[in-house]
Formats: structure tokens, C-alpha cells, sequence
């Protein structure tokens, strides 16, 4: 059995809903998705700067200087004496400790990836790169960085590379012997690339969701109005059969009532005016029924 087609504001009421359905999901899809790539790049971040930490406190260890105060990682050991000793051998002591805790911060970062990708530039009081860097450098010395540290002691910043990319700079105000400055870095490219990856999934990923949701929806929208289509289709039925068993009776009933005023004497003047209000309320009732038939249409 074929179902009446529903008027349009059934249509519309379908749509209505199907957008609504439709945008909860992509809401609840975008906020999962926001999530997770949020929680990713704050990840990359925090250990993008960990890893600057720790670099930087090694190669503070190898200058014998000590880890700036917002340093998370354990201060090197340094050339100071102890009261009463002989300094010479209290020096030779210091500094066997420090070569062998150089020495083992040195085999750590050989077997940490994340300090193995920071490259490390001493700078002189020009800013310029003192002899060969102790890590292949990937960027120029940042100025910026550079004078801020100056000025600071310590700065942070994330740059952007000529050659296309990031990195993310950690500059520190060393003052020993040549060195004024050491700026560490390390490149963002490959942080930048697995977050893009993940943006064009999720992405992706919201387009095939909207089209599977968006048939669901539809679906969905067209049980929901269900109930209002039947009850409507209901109607249209019972207008349309009471309009069609008033038609008869209205007919008959117009024509008894032409019939008996014909019949009637020229001086029942009376009956022919009440026969001509039932007559005029027949036609009013037939007006009314035709009405129905074409609301029922």
C-alpha cells in the first residue's frame, strides 16, 4: 500500500530535524576531535620543553655552570672547595666528579631521541656562533632571542624557519668565558607534520561522518514525524468520506424542498419564504462540504 505523500511543512519538519541531528553529531564528533588534538600539541609542547630543559642543563654541566632557577632538572656539580681541605686536591676532586657526571649526562642524551634533536649554538657578546656548534645547527642564531636572553637571563619563544617550519627556541645568559649566550633549539617539523596529519584525519574523518549521520538523520527524522503523517492522513480520509456522505443527503434534501415550494399555492406565502431559508442554509451547508473536499485534496 502506497502512504499519501504528507504536505510540505512535513518536508520542511523532516529537514528541521535532520539538521538538528545532524549538527549534534558533528558537535560531539568536533568536541572528540578538538580534544584529542588539543591534548596531542600540548603533549608535543611540554615535551619539547623538557627536553630543552635537560639539554640545557647538560651543557651548563659541561661549562661548569649551574641550571637556570626555572630549570626542572638537578643543578651540575661546580669548582667550589670545601672549608679546611687542600684546594688543590679538593679542585682535582670537583673535577673528576664533573667529567664523570658530564660523562654520564653525555651517554643519557646519546640514548634519549628528544635530546638528541636539539641542536645547541654557544653565542659570543656579537651574537655570532662560537667555533663549530656542539650539535648540527638547523637554524641562524636568533637576534631577538638573543638580546632578549641578554636582558632576561632567559627566554622562551617559538620561531619560524626561512625555510619553511618552526622551531622552538630556549635562550640562557651563560656569561662563561666566551660564551654570553646559549640558545638551544629543536625543529618542529616533524611535531607539525603528525599534527597536520591529524587535523586532515579528523577532518576526514567529520566529512564521511557527516554523510553517514546525515542518511541516519533522515531516516531517523522521517520515523520521528511518522505518528503526525498517519494522524494526518487520517484526517484527510475522514474529511473526504464525511464530505462525500454530506453530499447526498444535501441534494435530496434541496430537492424536496424546491419540490414542495413549486407545489405550494400562489397565496402560501409563508411556507414558500421557509422553504426558502432551508433552502439558502442547504446551499450554505453544500458551500461548506466543498470546502472540506478541497481541503481534503
Amino acid at each position: 500500500m502506497t502512504r499519501p505523500p504528507g504536505p510540505p511543512l512535513f518536508t520542511g519538519l523532516r529537514l528541521r530535524l535532520t539538521g538538528l541531528y545532524l549538527l549534534a553529531s558533528l558537535a560531539l564528533v568536533a568536541l572528540v576531535g578538538g580534544g584529542a588534538y588539543g591534548l596531542l600539541s600540548n603533549f608535543f609542547s611540554a615535551a619539547n620543553d623538557d627536553a630543552l630543559n635537560r639539554k640545557m642543563a647538560s651543557e651548563l654541566a659541561v661549562l661548569g655552570l649551574r641550571p637556570p632557577p626555572d630549570n626542572r632538572v638537578g643543578s651540575a656539580p661546580t669548582s667550589s672547595t670545601r672549608p679546611g681541605s687542600n684546594e688543590r686536591e679538593d679542585a682535582e676532586h670537583v673535577d673528576d666528579a664533573r667529567r664523570e657526571a658530564i660523562a654520564r649526562q653525555r651517554r643519557q642524551d646519546e640514548v634519549n631521541p628528544d635530546l638528541l634533536a636539539v641542536f645547541v649554538m654557544p653565542l659570543d657578546a656579537a651574537g655570532n656562533v662560537i667555533g663549530r656548534p656542539l650539535t648540527q645547527t638547523q637554524i641562524a642564531p636568533n637576534r631577538a632571542a638573543f638580546a632578549a636572553a641578554l636582558q632576561n637571563g632567559v627566554d622562551w619563544r617559538t620561531v619560524s624557519l626561512e625555510g619553511g617550519g618552526r622551531a622552538r627556541l630556549y635562550s640562557y645568559r651563560a656569561e662563561s668565558g666566551p660564551v654570553a649566550v646559549l640558545q638551544l633549539g629543536r625543529s618542529l617539523s616533524d611535531q607539525d607534520q603528525i599534527l597536520n596529519y591529524l587535523l586532515l584525519s579528523l577532518l576526514a574523518f567529520g566529512a564521511a561522518t557527516a554523510v553517514l549521520v546525515g542518511g541516519a538523520s533522515w531516516w531517523l527524522a522521517g520515523r520521528s514525524i511518522e505518528p503526525a503523517r498517519a494522524a494526518w492522513a487520517k484526517q484527510q480520509a475522514f474529511v473526504a468520506s464525511a464530505s462525500h456522505e454530506l453530499r447526498a443527503p444535501l441534494t435530496l434534501l434541496r430537492a424536496s424542498a424546491e419540490t414542495v415550494r413549486d407545489e405550494l399555492p400562489a397565496e402560501a406565502e409563508s411556507q414558500r419564504g421557509l422553504l426558502d431559508d432551508v433552502l439558502g442554509e442547504t446551499d450554505h451547508m453544500a458551500r461548506l462540504v466543498d470546502d472540506l473536499l478541497t481541503l481534503s485534496r
